[in-house]
């Protein structure tokens, strides 16, 4: 038996046939880009999107040779409008944030309800922006999909998402894992105008034997999975007592709980992965693409930025910079922050700046740990994944500030790898976690005592 996983992501989709030993047997990966061209647009081509799948499943159709079984990762706070099963509107994506306005006191317990904070990257809001801004796309769209329900629609003919990506929606009860019928009743929404939701281990027959024959797949069947946030928690070693990290373009922090647990706060996000696991964290805007920012500025390598850690001391010699130039999720939840440098003199160097900007990147993930673990058990290691791990002395960087070990897997696609493990125990089968070779990074008490010292004064002028 084989698993084709299939993970969607916000600018690229990956496909990869896994066995049951969770070998990788084929890949494939093919992107497309946002349309940004006005403050805080963040949309996408869907059609493009859904070229881009097929083209992946078509690359690894020649190593599907036994029997095979579709699953699929999707990103979160997606939102599309349907008329008669045609996309009438693009893809609006978490990035976009021109609905911020719309984040009002009067949503926020609708928010709190479905597991995820108040801001504009959920489509509780951007549904109100919508109502407020575009009446007649509102009315004219039959439907209102994610980016999981879009896909499901293709194979099966149903609009249909699963727990967790319908969490992300900010229009959940998540004590009944039903629409929130007073949400629906602010926006004038019916159940029929939203996806049907099923938990993430439920099994489809895949009806569209045409689009099959098109992509040289013989396969019968899907499990819907999950998002990708969740899922790339459940790809990790010892989840039940880790934390794991990632830093790609945007930076997450997560833990697993066996049980439902809302942050009273409203900070933090909590999503269901199936009867026995929920996952909460905290999501930020600002990771790898704050160092890409800065390369285009100073135009230096990943290489070069790797040895100015080195190059300078613990502390930068004062500069602190917070990253807020997407604006911010966790912790600020402000979609209007804006970065800023301090402590900047004609002594400092390059080399000192790039520190500063590394050491605020990792802060402000640090100051998303402890947010988490105000609610969940300290961990006893992180996992670290994400582009951002090869950035040379970034993942003992992170040990020393956060205090606790980091083990870094060379297998990077997790939530595909997590998206394959649900989907085989849908199917009765335990597949192992095969994460390559790994290297763990344990933390220097002389550097964590000193990164408190520095991490406890970035806070202080944030």
């Amino acid at each position: 038996m084989l698993m084709i996983a299939v993970d969607v992501g916000t600018t690229n989709s990956k496909v990869l046939v896994v066995d049951q030993m969770g070998k990788v047997r084929a890949k494939a990966e093919n992107g497309y880009h946002l349309i940004s061209r006005a403050p805080g647009q963040a949309e996408e081509d869907p059609e493009l999107i859904w070229q881009a799948i097929k083209k992946g499943l078509s690359e690894v159709a020649g190593a599907v040779d036994e029997e095979a079984t579709l699953c699929f990762s999707t990103a979160m706070h997606s939102l599309l409008a349907i008329n008669q099963n045609k996309a009438i509107s693009p893809l609006f994506t978490w990035a976009d944030t021109r609905s911020a306005r719309y984040a009002t006191e009067n949503l926020k317990a609708f928010a709190l309800a479905s597991g995820v904070p108040l801001h504009p990257m959920i489509p509780l809001v951007k549904l109100a922006w919508l109502k407020a801004e575009n009446k007649p796309l509102y009315e004219k769209a039959e439907k209102w999909l994610d980016l999981k329900s879009f896909l499901m629609s293709k194979f099966t003919g149903e609009y249909v998402t699963d727990y967790a990506c319908a969490g992300s929606f900010g229009l959940l009860d998540c004590q009944s894992m039903h629409w929130n019928r007073d949400a629906m009743n602010e926006l004038g929404l019916s159940n029929d105008r939203l996806p049907r939701i099923v938990a993430t281990k439920t099994i489809f027959p895949i009806v569209n034997k045409k689009l099959l024959k098109e992509l040289g797949l013989n396969i019968k069947q899907l499990v819907i999975g999950a998002s990708d946030g969740t899922l790339s928690n459940l790809a990790q070693e010892e989840s039940d007592h880790s934390f794991s990290i990632t830093i790609g373009t945007s930076a997450a922090v997560r833990g697993a709980i066996d049980h439902l647990a809302l942050d009273p706060q409203n900070c933090l996000f909590t999503y269901r992965l199936d009867n026995k696991q929920w996952v909460m964290g905290a999501p930020s805007n600002n990771g790898g693409n704050i160092l890409a920012w800065w390369q285009k500025i100073w135009n230096v390598s990943y290489e070069q930025i790797g040895d100015s850690l080195t190059e300078a001391l613990i502390g930068a010699d004062g500069v602190r910079f917070y990253p807020y130039l997407y604006g911010e999720r966790a912790p600020l939840w402000d979609a209007n922050v804006t970065g800023k440098m301090l402590g900047l003199s004609a002594n400092i160097t390059q080399s000192e700046m790039i520190r500063g900007v590394v050491e605020g990147m990792l802060f402000n993930i640090r100051s998303n740990y402890d947010l988490l673990v105000k609610i969940l058990p300290k961990p006893y290691q992180i996992n670290l994944s994400g582009g951002v791990c090869r950035l040379n002395g970034l993942p003992q960087m992170l040990a020393d500030i956060i205090g606790l070990p980091v083990k870094v897997a060379s297998q990077a696609d997790s939530s595909a790898t997590g998206a394959a493990m649900l989907a085989y125990a849908a199917l009765g089968v335990t597949m192992p976690l095969n994460l390559g070779e790994s290297q763990l990074y344990l933390p220097n008490k002389t550097a964590h005592e000193l990164y408190e010292l520095v991490y406890r004064d970035w806070l202080t002028k944030r």
